[in-house]
């Protein structure tokens, strides 16, 4: 009867086990999303098998189709005039201060709400995981101080469930990145996510590796490993300071690990095995950071006080631990593994290449294999952001879909998936111009403020200034000349193909510190008011910020004084003339050295000298 009373309380408790350790139902309205995948082995060290149940599965109405793309248009990749085919909505309002609006179709909002609303569910399942992960913690300590075949069946499949849904969870990330165009406060959070599900998967693998230990009767062992829990790489990292973002790294252990202390936490440099002459390991000293024993982790500010000439490298840690598992005491020394690639610059001037080239690795991975084109938009926009110093979260200006669809056709000539070739490419013309708008004095404030329109080509600026007053101007980047600025600007000469002139804005225009951008466009009269592009920026998952551009009308000197280079002219002197009075004879002087038709006349648009020149350069 004792026996029987034993086994009947054995089976409750194992029952209870069950119910505690399997994963909650979700009850949100996107639960409907969570479809069967078919059976994958989990391989365990024992031979046996187990089969995946559920998986986030990405709708059908993520995917992209030749009638509404994934990075669908909006302005300005399109002509302002609104048509039966355009696929967004744009408004023009010739008195109101905001000229032209622009949204999302019905259809292409849903689905960027739902990938939206796919990031939170992936998000719940991630920190849901976490949960089990320390209930099956608790369960495994109690099963190693009385192991019994019984106990080892429950938690094997635990085991085998949290694998399969950790893994499906990597797979739908990956998934949702492939399919669509991201809003891009969520593109922050999934790369968090992805780090996050990755270190669950070293987790339940320890776990694993432990539970099957005891079963195969091997001697007590320690088991732990050292994880990268979050990191900002790959990035540009400049010489002699310190990473804002910390890189936090964790020590995992087995349920059945206690520690007793950790050393200081090492990180050292690794270099790729192709480093070029000149570049020795010794060039980054290693960096040493506390453990703190409670809960097993160190933060790293990195500081480098060398560059690595423009050639990634990578971060590993170590640490020396001393725990108790099985009885025994324990001294062992472990090493993560390779951080994603960085870069270290010495000068601004290395910042275009060093970026190229990690966004390139980013892209293709060792296999140079052509990658979608929705994982390479993604991946452009988190360096963009990153790169023009703004919050991941909440930034101020991104590219638009309607930008993105002006690359994708110009740049990749609108193919599905990008090749190494075509990105070299783009990056020639992309790198250069963003070099200028991260370097160049007062043209990164400009680009956000939305006063450099940015990815506008030839045709859709005129089409924007074809209905303005003269004197409506706007500035862009250059299609066929990386690297600089495009001026277009409505006149009040000419005919209809010469309201709107363009200017192609040289280095010796803007050249010195007491010659900006704004100070070159405000000395021009010609030049009255900009059209601003502006993102409006309504709903905390960004759907809107990434819709598309409005456009403002605002005078010169309210968008562009508070640039304007300071003159440090002295004020009237009593007993000085304030200016050099012009000989009686100056006026007929000047009438007769300049015709009216000369492009050099004081009465001629100050930019037409330079526009045959501008038309043949573009």
């Amino acid at each position: 009867q004792q026996q029987q009373q034993q086994q009947q309380h054995r089976q409750h408790h194992h029952h209870q086990q069950q119910q505690q350790l399997s994963p909650r139902p979700s009850h949100s309205r996107h639960s409907a999303e969570l479809s069967p995948l078919p059976p994958v082995p989990l391989a365990p060290s024992d031979g046996g098998s187990a089969t995946r149940r559920i998986s986030p599965r990405i709708s059908p109405r993520l995917s992209p189709s030749a009638h509404s793309p994934a990075y669908a248009a909006t302005s300005p990749a399109t002509s302002p005039t609104p048509s039966a085919a355009s696929p967004f909505a744009m408004h023009r309002q010739g008195s109101a201060p905001s000229l032209i609006t622009a949204s999302l179709p019905p259809e292409l909002l849903q689905r960027y709400e739902h990938a939206a609303a796919m990031v939170d569910e992936l998000a719940q399942l991630g920190y849901d995981e976490q949960s089990n992960l320390e209930k099956i913690r608790s369960v495994q300590k109690q099963f190693l101080a009385n192991p019994n075949k019984e106990d080892y069946d429950v938690l094997y499949q635990q085991h085998v469930q949290v694998k399969e849904r950790v893994d499906s969870e990597l797979r739908a990330i990956d998934e949702l990145c492939a399919h669509v165009v991201l809003p891009p406060p969520c593109i922050p959070r999934l790369d968090a996510l992805r780090q996050l599900v990755a270190v669950q998967l070293q987790q339940i693998e320890l776990f694993h590796r432990e539970l099957t230990a005891v079963a195969q009767g091997a001697p007590p062992q320690c088991h732990a490993v050292l994880v990268v829990h979050t990191q900002p790489f790959p990035m540009v990292v400049s010489k002699g300071k310190r990473l804002e973002d910390e890189v936090v790294v964790r020590v995992l252990t087995g349920a059945g690990v206690t520690l007793h202390s950790l050393s200081d936490m090492t990180a050292s440099a690794v270099w790729d095995s192709h480093q070029t002459k000149g570049v020795t390991q010794s060039s980054i000293a290693p960096q040493s950071e506390p453990c703190d024993l409670y809960d097993c982790s160190a933060k790293f500010h990195v500081r480098f006080d060398n560059g690595t000439r423009k050639q990634p490298i990578s971060l590993q840690f170590s640490v020396q631990l001393e725990a108790t598992a099985g009885g025994q005491r324990h001294s062992m020394r472990l090493e993560s593994g390779l951080t994603e690639p960085f870069i270290v610059i010495t000068n601004e001037c290395q910042w275009e290449e060093g970026e190229g080239t990690l966004l390139r690795r980013a892209c293709f991975r060792e296999n140079m294999e052509p990658v979608p084109w929705c994982v390479f938009a993604n991946l452009l926009q988190k360096h963009v952001i990153r790169g023009t110093r703004q919050d991941p979260s909440r930034p101020s200006r991104c590219i638009t879909l309607g930008e993105f669809e002006y690359m994708h056709a110009r740049m990749f000539s609108a193919n599905e998936r990008v090749t190494p070739n075509q990105y070299d490419a783009f990056w020639n013309w992309f790198g250069k111009t963003f070099q200028k708008v991260r370097y160049q004095r007062h043209v990164l404030p400009l680009w956000i403020a939305g006063h450099i329109h940015g990815f506008v080509s030839r045709e859709q600026a005129t089409d924007l200034l074809a209905r303005e007053h003269a004197g409506t101007f706007l500035v862009r980047f250059s299609e066929r000349n990386p690297g600089l600025f495009a001026l277009a600007y409505s006149t009040d000469e000419g005919g209809a193909e010469q309201h709107v002139r363009h200017y192609l804005i040289r280095p010796t225009d803007t050249n010195g510190a007491k010659r900006t951008l704004p100070d070159f466009l405000g000395e021009h009269p010609t030049l009255s008011t900009t059209l601003r592009a502006v993102q409006e920026r309504g709903d905390a998952a960004g759907l809107d910020l990434i819709a598309g551009l409005s456009y403002r009308r605002v005078p010169k000197d309210d968008a562009l004084s508070r640039f304007y280079s300071k003159k440090d002219d002295l004020k009237h002197v009593n007993g000085y003339d304030d200016d050099i009075a012009p000989p009686a004879s100056a006026h007929a002087h000047t009438q007769a050295h300049f015709s009216p038709t000369s492009p050099f006349s004081p009465s001629s648009d100050p930019f037409a000298a330079s526009y045959d020149d501008y038309m043949n350069a573009e």
